[in-house]
C-alpha cells in the first residue's frame, strides 16, 4: 500500500480547493434564475418530485433535519411545509416567531469545520416555547451567495425554524449523532460522479444522523432501457446546455449540468454506495421511467 508523502496530499488539497471554487463561482452566476430554469427544463417535475420525497419522510415535531447542497432552499422548504401540516398550531408557531425577526434577517455564516454547530440553531428554538412544537431544520451550502436568496425568499414563509450555514459538505461541522434526518435533491452529482468519490460523502451523511435517522437522497438517475437513457441524454445535449446557457447567460454552469447527468451513477450503483457507507436499510423509488430516483437510506 502506498501513502502520499506530505507534499502530496498539500497538491491534492489545493487541486480540490481549486476545483470547490469554480463550482462556487458556476453556481453562484445563476442565483436568482437558478429555480426556474430547473422548473422549466424539467417541465415543473422537479416540484412534484421533491414534495413526493418530503412525504416520504414526513418530518415530525421536534426533529431537527439538515438539508446539505441546499441551493435556493426547494427541499428544505418542502420539508418545513411538511412538518408544519403535522405541527399542532403552524398559526401559533408562526405568531411566536415576530420576536426572533431581527435576529433572523442576519445574513448567513460559516461555522468551520469544528463539531457542535448545531448549538446555536438549538439556542434559537429554546428562545421561545412556541417554537419547540415544529421540526427544525438547517440547510446548509458551500456556496455563499446561495444563502442571501434563501433568506429572502425561503425563511419569512415558514413557521419551521430554519437555520443557514454556509459550510463544506464533506467535512460537516457538527457531531455525530444529531440530526433525525438528512436531506440532498439535485446535487449529489456534484459530489462525484462514480462510487469511490461519493462513498466518503455518505459516510459523512451516516456520522452526523441519529441512530434509525434517515437519509433521502433525489437526484438524476439512468433509465433502465438503453433506448429511453439515448433519448434522455439527447434530450440533455439538445435541450438542457443550449437552453439553460440562453435563459442564465452563464455558459459554465448548464455546460456543467448537461455534462454531469448523463455520466451519474444508476439508482443500483447509489444504492451499492449507501450500503458501504453502513446504511442498514436503503429503499429506492424510481420516478418518470428512472430519469431520476429518490434514495430513503436509514442508519
Amino acid at each position: 500500500m502506498f501513502f502520499a508523502t506530505g507534499e502530496e496530499e498539500e497538491d491534492a488539497f489545493q487541486k480540490e480547493l481549486v476545483m470547490k471554487k469554480g463550482v462556487q463561482k458556476i453556481f453562484s452566476q445563476v442565483v436568482e434564475k437558478y429555480e426556474l430554469i430547473n422548473h422549466l427544463l424539467t417541465w415543473g417535475l422537479d416540484v412534484h418530485w421533491r414534495k413526493k420525497a418530503a412525504k416520504l419522510v414526513e418530518p415530525q415535531p421536534g426533529q431537527k433535519w439538515l438539508d446539505v447542497c441546499t441551493g435556493t432552499g426547494e427541499m428544505v422548504t418542502a420539508l418545513a411545509r411538511k412538518a408544519e401540516r403535522t405541527s399542532f398550531d403552524s398559526k401559533k408557531v408562526r405568531a411566536g416567531r415576530k420576536n426572533l425577526e431581527d435576529r433572523r434577517n442576519q445574513p448567513p455564516f460559516s461555522l468551520g469545520s469544528q463539531p457542535g454547530g448545531l448549538e446555536e440553531a438549538e439556542a434559537l428554538v429554546a428562545e421561545d416555547p412556541l417554537l419547540s412544537s415544529p421540526a427544525l431544520f438547517v440547510a446548509l451550502d458551500f456556496c455563499l451567495a446561495m444563502l442571501p436568496y434563501l433568506q429572502e425568499t425561503k425563511v419569512p414563509c415558514l413557521s419551521c425554524p430554519l437555520h443557514l450555514v454556509q459550510a463544506d459538505v464533506r467535512r460537516l461541522p457538527f457531531s455525530e449523532g444529531v440530526f433525525d434526518g438528512v436531506s440532498i435533491s439535485f446535487a449529489t452529482r456534484n459530489l462525484g460522479l462514480d462510487q469511490q468519490k461519493l462513498l466518503p460523502f455518505f459516510q459523512e451523511i451516516w456520522r452526523v444522523l441519529k441512530p434509525q435517522g434517515v437519509f433521502l437522497n433525489l437526484e438524476t438517475s439512468q433509465p433502465q432501457p438503453k433506448w429511453l437513457r439515448r433519448l434522455f441524454h439527447l434530450y440533455l445535449r439538445l435541450t438542457v446546455k443550449p437552453l439553460g446557457i440562453r435563459l442564465s447567460g452563464s455558459s459554465p454552469a448548464y455546460a456543467y449540468l448537461a455534462y454531469t447527468i448523463p455520466r451519474f451513477l444508476s439508482a443500483d450503483e447509489v444504492s451499492e454506495v449507501l450500503q458501504k457507507a453502513g446504511f442498514s436499510l436503503v429503499k429506492v423509488k424510481r420516478l418518470f421511467f428512472g430519469v431520476a430516483a429518490i434514495h430513503l437510506a436509514y442508519k
